[in-house]
């Protein structure tokens, strides 16, 4: 009996075994918790089964087996799904007796459950089994002892029984014990090896192993990230090669093989580790070898390979270092010492014993001020003091004295050295010799000189003849006496344009050009090129159409004079050149980090083109080409040169692309840095969504590249080609209900009838609500606004437009809500400006011009008078002095180069001068050299006047500089005058005469005005503070555009700026308007304060 439940014990066993491998095999796994509770449920369920069949059958018909324990087993590792499983699956045999069956469902579900709860409660695996086998045990004894069919079996059965089922189960627990712990083990191991293995393979070196194999060494292993790179050195092998069992020296280059063979025999042979260094293929190695050692004999070699082709690399450049050093030291150009701290010489160059007349052996040792030549020693040993105390390299220019009696010049170069607690500091001296480099700089200012001064020389004539022609141009003339007046300005201006150019090649040649490096707005400068443009076209049939990238930054740092002389050069050439189709300015963005942009510029046209053997000789200096049409070879031939230079000035290269008859492209490209500033954003908010745009152009590049600079401001864009087209897009836009904010028409395309056309489309838009932006080029603007009438478009721009002047155009429509702004938006310098002369006119300010030439006396003289101004003549400096001790002016012209006393002295004199150092001061010159300009405006010079003088621009810098005029137009009234005499002294911040002109003298009507502005206005901070604090940033909008209107009408410039300025800042960054305000809010206290008492007013009425 006991042989039969030990069998069955022996077979729990196996299915146990069997089981926990099944269990920690991969596929069972990776399958899900459910499947594997099935799978392990089918397997202990058909266990019990077979343990049932081989169960002992007693005498009287009961079946003695161990299957109960597989149910705990079950359980253990499946949880009760798989312990049902298995209940079932055990149940199967029992089913032919009904009885049977349930007796056998009911003890081995008794003994499964309090398994189950036994194994919640338990984590403790003693303790789980241990509970496991009680509760078994208790539950054979309650049920009777015996899993049988029908009665009771003997004791003599049933207690060998019992016990050997409660062993079994002690012993399966024992068994899964152990196999778990074996399990663990395993795991471990393997995780320890993996971990071997991955550290030995992403070694940066090579590990290996070797053994011998007869009389062979072999590698039992080897690995690392080295390896896979010297396979390519050793002729492409495969890593795979390389594994266990692979002769050592059999895939190495002979060389390199003998060697390594030969340590490896010292090292198995006499037991001592070795290292030494070798090189295969391009990688220099350190190989070490560590023999493993059994009773007193090598059985293996460990071994490890590094790369030190890095070290022995830096070695070499140290070496070659040192050679350049020393190379350099001998250079015969220069003096190369060191010096220890005292002076003395530890080192000198043989180029400079030689030049002291000493044989090294005498300089080493010495002082350096003991040599026979005569230096500077104070100002060495000040430099000496310097880099010792601050450790940074030090400049500076000596004269020494040779040994042969010679002057001569060098820049010194000293390097302090630090000294460690073992060596102690030197310093390194170069000395280069800049004798000649001094004499041609003397040279180059000379040659500076001389040509400031022909400048001038050419300059001063010219201006004659310039404003005497200017001059008559105002005088009745016949049409062939004005066509020769014209020829001669033309002439005269191309004339100057040489002289410019010849001195901008002058300076290039001479190295003297200097590009600066300030901050700027890129669209700021394209801009300003717009309006330069818009005038060069003239009345040619021509698209001059310009594009700006989006994301360019709101600031860059670079040479923004010089870059716009590049464009307007390229651009001037481009309309020249063309006498249809387009030109096109394109400033594209090409990468960008957070320190620099690069840019692309491309000018590209349809003009006449150029030949392959024309564009070999572009940039020859004075070549032109010629062409067969004839009337093309205006200039001189130095712009393109120029701007070449000027290009690689800037860090960039100038490249031209042509066609005969297709047109010309002109590109370059530069890198420029980008300041610290805030990110514009060109985003137009419009309150109910995306702004509605619709253009209306015929040229299809231009009508493109304003649609694409909307829609990069968040517009929706739809366009038309014809005005007819229009029309019928607006009839069908109103079918469908769709709406329109603005209209973008060119009002010089060739369905534009006048008046007409124009009446139908403003009565169109007031219907519909819609704002009017009208194209035109700059000749064509005058006619047309007179054909307008008094319908004026909500702005008129001069074409090519540019992004920032449509940007500013659209921002101003959507925050005032459509309305018309007129034209004033875009002609409003112009027309202050206008204002302002005849403001001045009117008051007949009085100026002096200080000139000695008599033909430019004359011609500024009638300019000024032209102008309204009041002159006043001195020949020279000295009479000037004269002239303004006699009387007071409003402003001083002068000339710089003049006999007795010139220009510069006088300047100094007057702005010495508490009484004048208040009169704006504008200098006149034809000298043209920036050096000198800097040097005017260091001495007090307002402002520059380059002669020759031209008119328009004399009269634009005589009006920014002239103050406010006298009054000249108070009513005649006595009342009146004295009123005015009562406040002219009381109120600031108001341009009283120029107020009082529009109101026709009317003083009291004026301080009317300026009592109801200040009812108005004393809360004025307040109410924006306010309206910005909520949020209402269109009313605040609105609030500061209504103050801009009113300070423009009482003439208060100062509080007009700084509300233009305020409403700036409210429309594009509300959130910080402080500044602005605070600003503006101190001009309104400034006017407030300064108003006179109110009853002035009332007893000027009784």
């Amino acid at each position: 009996m006991y042989e039969h439940f030990l069998l069955n014990l022996s077979l729990l066993a196996i299915f146990t075994f069997v089981g926990i491998q099944l269990l920690i095999h991969p596929y069972v796994k990776n399958i899900s918790s459910k499947a594997s509770a099935i799978l392990i449920g089918l397997y202990m369920g058909i266990s019990g089964i077979i343990l049932y069949k081989l169960g002992i059958t007693t005498s009287e018909g009961s079946i003695l087996s161990l299957r109960s324990i597989a149910i705990l087993v079950a359980i253990h590792f499946g949880g009760a799904s798989a312990g049902v499983i298995s209940l079932i699956t055990m149940s199967i045999p029992d089913m032919w007796s009904l009885s049977t069956w349930l007796r056998a469902v009911l003890v081995l579900g008794t003994i499964g459950a309090s398994g189950y709860i036994i194994t919640r409660k338990y984590s403790c695996f003693k303790r789980r089994w241990l509970w496991m086998s009680g509760s078994t045990l208790a539950i054979f004894i309650l049920s009777g002892g015996l899993d049988r069919t029908d009665e009771m079996v003997n004791f003599n059965t049933s207690i060998p029984y019992l016990i050997t089922a409660w062993l079994g189960v002690l012993f399966i627990g024992f068994l899964i014990r152990y196999l778990h712990r074996a399990t663990e083990v395993q795991e471990q191991l393997k995780e320890t090896r993996d971990e071997l293995t991955n550290t030995m393979r992403l070694h940066n070196g090579i590990t290996f192993k070797i053994i011998k194999q007869d009389t062979h060494y072999v590698y039992k292993m080897i690995s690392g990230k080295l390896l896979s790179r010297l396979v390519e050195t050793l002729g492409g092998g495969e890593i795979s090669d390389y594994e266990p069992g692979l002769k050592v020296f059999s895939l190495l280059p002979s060389a390199s093989g003998a060697k390594f063979r030969g340590h490896i025999d010292s090292v198995w042979n006499g037991g001592m580790s070795t290292g030494y260094e070798t090189r295969v293929g391009k990688f220099d190695l350190w190989v070490t070898l560590q023999p493993i050692l059994e009773d007193e004999a090598v059985t293996s070699i460990i071994g490890t390979i590094i790369d030190i082709s890095e070290q022995k690399a830096a070695e070499r450049r140290i070496h070659e270092s040192e050679e350049r050093y020393l190379s350099l030291a001998e250079n015969p150009q220069d003096f190369i010492l060191e010096l220890d701290r005292s002076g003395s010489i530890l080192f000198a160059n043989s180029y400079f014993c030689n030049m002291a007349r000493k044989d090294q052996r005498e300089v080493v040792g010495r002082p350096l001020f003991e040599l026979g030549m005569k230096m500077n020693e104070s100002q060495w040993r000040k430099n000496w003091i310097e880099i010792a105390a601050t450790g940074r390299k030090t400049g500076f220019e000596t004269t020494i004295i040779m040994a042969d009696g010679v002057t001569r010049e060098y820049y010194v170069i000293l390097s302090d050295i630090q000294g460690t607690s073992e060596v102690e500091g030197y310093m390194i001296c170069s000395m280069h010799e800049i004798t000649d480099l001094k004499q041609a700089d003397q040279e180059s200012r000379a040659k500076s000189r001389f040509l400031a001064r022909v400048s001038h020389e050419i300059r001063t004539p010219l201006n004659g003849i310039i404003g005497l022609a200017q001059l008559m141009k105002h005088t009745e003339l016949s049409d062939i006496q004005q066509d020769y007046m014209h020829k001669i300005t033309s002439s005269s201006h191309l004339l100057l344009g040489i002289i410019n150019d010849i001195l901008d090649l002058s300076k290039i040649e001479a190295g003297k050009l200097n590009m600066e490096q300030v901050e700027f707005d890129i669209d700021e400068l394209v801009y300003d090129l717009t309006n330069t443009l818009s005038v060069l076209k003239g009345f040619k049939q021509v698209e001059v159409v310009v594009e700006t990238d989006t994301h360019l930054p709101a600031r860059l740092l670079g040479d923004p004079l010089r870059l716009k002389q590049i464009l307007m050069n390229l651009c001037s050439n481009a309309i020249k050149f063309t006498e249809q189709g387009y030109v096109h300015l394109y400033v594209q963005q090409l990468q960008q980090t957070r320190q620099m942009i690069s840019i692309r510029f491309t000018v590209e046209d349809t003009g006449i083109g150029m030949t392959g053997e024309q564009l070999r000789m572009l940039y020859e200096p004075f070549w032109q080409a010629e062409y067969d049409s004839g009337g093309k070879q205006s200039g001189t031939g130095l712009g393109l040169p120029i701007v070449k230079e000027l290009v690689s000035l800037l860090g960039g290269e100038l490249r031209a692309s042509s066609q005969i008859g297709i047109g010309s492209r002109f590109q370059f490209e530069i890198d420029m840095p980008i300041p610290e500033s805030e990110d514009r954003t060109w985003e137009l908010e419009a309150p109910d969504g995306r702004f509605r745009v619709h253009i209306v152009e015929d040229d299809r590049l231009h009508r493109d590249v304003i649609a694409r600079t909307l829609e990069s401001f968040g517009c929706r864009v739809t366009t038309s080609q014809t005005w007819d087209h229009l029309y019928q897009f607006v009839d069908r836009a109103s079918r469908v209900s769709e709406y329109m904010d603005c209209i973008v028409v060119d009002m010089e395309m060739d369905d534009m009838y006048g008046e007409h056309t124009w009446t139908r489309l403003m009565e169109l838009c007031n219907r519909k609500g819609i704002a009017v932006i009208a194209l035109a080029s700059a000749y064509a603007r005058e006619e047309i606004m007179q054909m307008m009438g008094g319908q004026l478009p909500n702005a008129l721009l001069s074409k090519p437009t540019s992004r920032l002047e449509l940007y500013q155009t659209l921002k101003r429509i959507v925050v005032h809500n459509g309305h018309a702004s007129t034209i004033a938006l875009q002609s409003s310098s112009r027309e202050a400006a206008v204002s302002t002369e005849q403001d001045h006119a009117a008051s007949q300010p009085s100026i002096l011009l200080v000139e000695d030439n008599e033909i430019n006396q004359q011609v500024a003289v009638e300019l000024l008078r032209l102008f309204g101004y009041e002159v006043t003549v001195a020949n020279h400096g000295l009479e000037a002095l004269e002239r303004l001790n006699e009387q007071r002016f409003d402003l001083i012209l002068m000339d710089m180069y003049m006999p007795i006393l010139n220009g510069y002295e006088t300047t100094k004199r007057i702005r010495a001068s508490a009484e004048h150092s208040d009169i704006p001061i504008i200098a006149l010159t034809a000298n043209a050299m920036q050096s000198d300009h800097k040097s005017y405006y260091e001495i007090g010079i307002n402002d520059i006047m380059l002669k020759p003088l031209d008119a328009e621009m004399l009269r634009k810098c005589v009006n920014h500089w002239m103050p406010s005029p006298h009054i000249r137009h108070v009513s005649r009234r006595p009342e009146e005058r004295a009123l005015y005499e009562a406040i002219r002294e009381t109120i600031v911040g108001v341009d009283l005469d120029q107020m009082l002109k529009r109101l026709e003298g009317k003083v009291s009507i004026a301080l009317h005005i300026l009592h109801l502005f200040k009812k108005e206005y004393t809360d004025f901070a307040e109410r924006l503070t306010h309206l910005l604090g909520n949020g209402e940033y269109r009313d605040a909008a609105r609030e500061v555009h209504t103050l801009i209107g009113v300070a423009k009408n009482m003439s208060a410039h100062r509080l007009a700026v700084a509300a233009i300025q305020l409403e700036a800042v409210v429309i594009d960054n509300p959130t910080a308007y402080f500044g602005a305000l605070e600003t503006a809010s101190a001009e309104i206290a400034v006017i407030i304060q300064s108003l006179p008492d109110p009853s002035l007013l009332e007893m000027n009425r009784k």
